[in-house]
């Protein structure tokens, strides 16, 4: 019994020492066959086992390792192939971006019904100017020269043939810059043939630059450059391929930047890009109302005014509508009303304002239609822009398929003078800083409710403007400097008709942006106009000066009474400074005005002997 308790124990002790050699074996050999990236490798030569699974298993293991050296080992490409990999890239992004630009809503129509920029855009009047006309103009004459009429297309041959090119753009409000940028990058998008197809090409609002940012910086964040890197197994050394490509690229590089005048306060100025001090040999295009324009003028190559519809294409344009709606007659009575309709020079007639509107498309649409529903133009600038307010909300009536119409601006329901005046505080508030567009967020905090913020963007005063670039806030813009300027001054004088303490006098005296904005309160004022500038009787030469030109917008009708207001206005340490007041009225006032019948029952103020 022992004898065979022993034999067994002695057999099961050998295979427990076979099993445990086994193991260190392995062990051994995988301690063996660990690479530095701590991951076991197979031997290129291995031993087969004759049977069972191992032999199976191993036997397959060469192979899966041949294949997988054989994905390892790839041509390395040159950094010449690379930049090529990364400009196609950046080529395709740009141009699908670019693409979906070219739609726009235009104030008068639903929101969801869009046009191509395409088919809307008309030829804008141009004036040229390159550097060498200024560095000859600077030498001759202290006298600004014209630039000469000049077209898109061939204003873009000449960027093109310009090295490292810097292009300014200005133009008033309304005047069509933004359209003209939009209408450039969509064509580069959608034309191989296009005069800057060989660039790379960026569309940029100025607003959206904040402090701190360079301008590589920029684009970095909208690139999302590793997907780039992985996608095209790209090399990565300490810098990162896609950003030193644009860097030593940057001649292949343009830039279109869109509103130099909304730029932010302590933001990466544009100007750097000019003066090169960035990207240097980038081509770079600015638009900018006129305003402080001068260092930008200084180192630009080519200088580029838009001056909206010229005199003809009014005339076309004025025509092409009246005809669609079968009123060719209409149309001929307007032009008549223009001086149009003859040979003559003396372009708008008795309207110079009205017509000096018409060179923007969408302000001339609404003269057009103006004139068709009442067969008159008002010669006051704020009466016209009260026809133009009725007429947008008619247009909306229309949309909404409301049969109502409102002909007379006092007739306007309360629910929509509720909307205008919001939009118009937020206006306001904008153009103290030189910033036309409004931000959605801004203005559903000033509503009272979500019905009323949406009755304001949807009445047809402004249309989506909000970058391309998904995650940004969502903006909203004027169709004109004009219309904002006017929604504003309604807003203020309504303010000012209730007394409110929200009103900041000074500020609005002050303030150069908001010059048309005190014309408009002025003219919403009416005869009630002397309650704007009574705060601003006060001893001191820029408050006269503020008082004269403000009352060179009061209507003909509604003078001698707010002149006699303001004199009973008064206080005795005025009175007794006339002489001097009146010193300096005299030397501002300009157009030979009769205001002496002002001075009845002792008008101090402005009674001229």
């Amino acid at each position: 019994m022992y004898i065979l308790v022993m034999l067994l124990m002695h057999k099961l002790s050998i295979s427990i020492s076979s099993i445990g050699n086994e193991k260190a074996s392995t062990t051994k050999r995988q301690k063996l066959d660990k690479g530095k990236s701590g991951k076991f490798k197979h031997p290129r030569k291995m031993r087969r086992f004759d049977k069972g699974i191992g032999e199976a298993s191993i036997s397959k293991q060469p192979k899966l390792d041949e294949d997988k050296s054989e994905q390892s080992v790839q041509p390395q490409r040159s950094r010449a192939d690379e930049d090529i990999i990364i400009k196609g890239s950046l080529m395709t992004r740009q141009k699908e971006l670019y693409r979906n630009v070219n739609r726009m809503t235009p104030t008068i129509w639903h929101k969801f019904h869009e046009l191509d920029i395409a088919d809307v855009f008309t030829e804008l009047s141009l004036l040229q100017s390159k550097k060498e006309d200024k560095e000859i103009q600077d030498k001759s004459t202290c006298t600004k020269k014209e630039g000469r009429p000049t077209s898109l297309t061939e204003a873009l041959e000449v960027i093109k043939s310009t090295d490292s090119c810097k292009v300014l753009i200005t133009g008033e409000g309304g005047m069509g810059k933004t359209t003209l940028l939009k209408y450039i990058a969509y064509q580069w998008a959608t034309d191989d043939e296009h005069v800057l197809a060989d660039k790379l090409l960026f569309l940029i609002n100025i607003r959206e630059i904040k402090e701190g940012k360079s301008f590589l910086e920029l684009i970095m964040d909208e690139i999302d450059s590793k997907e780039i890197i992985y996608r095209n197994n790209l090399s990565c050394d300490s810098f990162n391929p896609v950003e030193r490509f644009l860097v030593t690229h940057d001649d292949e590089i343009i830039f279109l930047l869109d509103g130099y005048d909304e730029l932010e306060r302590n933001a990466k100025d544009p100007i750097d890009l000019f003066k090169k001090r960035e990207l240097r040999k980038s081509m770079v295009v600015i638009t900018s109302r006129p305003d402080n324009t001068a260092d930008l003028i200084k180192y630009c190559d080519v200088h580029i005014e838009v001056k909206g519809f010229s005199q003809s294409n009014i005339k076309k344009y004025i025509q092409n509508f009246f005809r669609s709606i079968s009123e060719i007659e209409v149309g001929k009575s307007l032009m008549k009303e223009f001086g149009l309709d003859s040979k003559s020079t003396n372009w708008g007639g008795n309207h110079k304002e009205a017509f000096e509107l018409c060179s923007s498309p969408l302000l001339l649409l609404h003269i057009c239609t103006v004139w068709e529903q009442k067969r008159v133009l008002p010669t006051y600038l704020t009466d016209l822009f009260k026809e133009v307010i009725c007429c947008i909300l008619n247009q909306y009536l229309n949309r909404a398929g409301k049969k109502s119409v409102i002909n007379n601006f006092k007739r306007i329901p309360d629910q929509y003078i509720s909307a205008i005046l919001i939009l118009g505080e937020c206006m306001y508030e904008g153009l103290k800083e030189n910033i036309l567009s409004i931000d959605k967020y801004v203005l559903s905090n000033m509503a009272k409710d979500k019905e009323l913020l949406n009755s304001a963007l949807e009445l047809g005063f402004v249309y989506n403007d909000t970058p391309a670039n998904p995650g940004k806030e969502e903006m909203y813009t004027p169709p004109h400097k004009l219309i904002s300027e006017a929604l504003a001054g309604l807003y203020l004088s309504t303010e000012i008709q209730k007394g409110s303490s929200k009103v900041e006098y000074e500020e609005i005296r002050c303030n150069e942006y908001l010059n048309m904005t005190r014309m408009f309160a002025i003219g919403f004022l009416g005869a009630d106009a002397d309650k704007l500038l009574k705060p601003w009787l006060i001893i001191r030469a820029s408050n006269y000066c503020s008082i004269v030109q403000c009352l060179k917008h009061v209507k003909k009708e509604n003078e001698d009474d707010i002149l006699v207001k303001l004199d009973k206005l008064m206080s005795n340490d005025m009175k007794a400074h006339s002489e001097q007041m009146l010193e300096s009225f005299r030397s501002l006032i300009n157009d030979g005005r009769d205001i002496s019948s002002a001075g009845k029952g002792g008008a101090n103020l402005l009674y001229i002997p």
